[in-house]
């Protein structure tokens, strides 16, 4: 019997079922179909599609679904949130702008939001808002808050070369100056640097407001001070609304130089207030709680205080500054009469004791100024009426606290 002739069995290349292939081998239950052009195709990428239908991103070369036209996809896809051109996503900053749309503080050259910049283009990092009008200015055009239109105080750290002032051909044997807290509660004064005061400057004090200044002059002799000083600023600042006596928080610190005066005459004057302090409470013309804060006369004993120097920077005669002695005592005022005479009476202090004995007290400098203040540079009237004044303020010499013996610190 014949043979009967047999067809070739023809294999699936995926499940190897007898089957009638499609070109890449596959029967029907295996075939695939490019979802996009429907074509056979060997495999399909992510998104159904076939080798001649696949995109692929060209930023990062994953299959993708559609890109846009520089040919990322929507993983890298970036728009502009201010010109809406298409750019890569990592091309876009913190605030979703291209890089001509970027804005950039005009100081650090930060990326920032421009409703987040100044008139001046500067970022909130970068300003500061003024404590008197509130405009923003950048920290280096101010000064402890103050912006460059209110910042005609110095830092309260401020200390320029000293400007020494005497008379022509004058040999001063010691030099003075002196330190007036000054507040206002207007804001819109004129200001300092527009008043008439070479012989000064203008500083920052923490005990004012915001409003305060404390005018500083440069060392005087005391000749200088009384013939050729202009006192008209504080005429203009007192009329313009600046107050010091009436203020409830400032002081006068008057300086006079170290060299004025030995060792001896520091304790002296150290205890002629520590042993006085009724006398100095009313000479001085604060509060009593006032008195006792800023210019306390009984901290360390006397002989110590002249012997270290090291007593507190609040004694009413603070020998710490490095060249100068300071009294603390006076209360501030606007007054150049009264600013003159408490002037004259740390003059006439420092001359005393510098002719006195260590037995000598309050009574003996009384007599000093009732004498005239021999071989001192005030004048008769002056000392008269400093005597006035010292002796009123001691209820007929009994408010003292009797002298007693101490040795010398020379």
């Amino acid at each position: 019997m014949p043979l009967q002739a047999t067809l070739p069995i023809e294999l699936c290349a995926d499940c190897y079922a007898p089957c009638t292939a499609d070109a890449y081998g596959r029967c029907a239950a295996c075939h695939v179909e490019c979802d996009s052009c429907g074509a056979d195709a060997e495999r399909l990428d992510a998104y159904g599609r076939c080798a001649a239908c696949h995109i692929e991103c060209d930023s990062c070369g994953a299959d993708a679904e559609s890109v846009d036209e520089l040919g990322h996809c929507d993983e890298c896809h970036g728009e502009c949130a201010d010109c809406h051109s298409t750019v890569h996503r990592n091309d876009l900053d913190a605030y979703g702008r291209c890089a001509s749309c970027t804005v950039l503080c005009a100081d650090c050259y930060g990326v920032v939001d421009p409703d987040e910049l100044d008139a001046h283009g500067r970022c909130t990092d970068c300003t500061v808002s003024c404590r008197l009008c509130g405009r923003t200015c950048s920290p280096d055009e101010s000064a402890a808050g103050f912006c460059e239109d209110c910042n005609w105080r110095q830092p309260y750290s401020h200390k320029p070369s000293p400007n020494f002032h005497r008379l022509p051909h004058e040999r001063p044997r010691y030099y003075l100056g002196f330190e007036l807290e000054m507040d206002r509660d207007e804001d819109d004064a004129d200001e300092p640097e527009d008043y008439d005061a070479a012989e000064l400057y203008f500083k920052l004090d923490g005990s004012l407001s915001d409003n305060g200044a404390e005018a500083v002059s440069h060392p005087c002799s005391f000749a200088y001070l009384r013939h050729t000083f202009g006192w008209q600023w504080l005429h203009d600042m007192r009329a313009d609304g600046w107050t010091s006596y009436n203020s409830g928080n400032c002081g006068l610190h008057i300086h006079v130089s170290k060299s004025a005066l030995p060792r001896c005459g520091w304790y002296r004057i150290f205890r002629l207030f520590e042993r006085n302090p009724e006398w100095a409470l009313r000479i001085s013309r604060r509060s009593r709680s006032e008195f006792e804060r800023w210019c306390d006369p009984q901290g360390q004993r006397a002989i110590a205080k002249a012997k270290s120097a090291a007593a507190s920077r609040y004694d009413a005669w603070n020998a710490q500054p490095a060249r100068t002695m300071e009294c603390r005592l006076f209360r501030g005022t606007m007054n150049p009469e009264s600013l003159w005479a408490n002037v004259c009476l740390v003059v006439a202090l420092v001359e005393w004791s510098r002719q006195a004995s260590n037995r000598d007290g309050l009574p003996a400098f009384l007599d000093y100024l009732a004498s005239g203040a021999p071989r001192s540079d005030l004048t008769l009237p002056e000392a008269r009426a400093l005597y006035t004044w010292a002796n009123a303020n001691t209820h007929a010499r009994t408010g003292y606290i009797a002298e007693e013996t101490s040795p010398c610190v020379c």
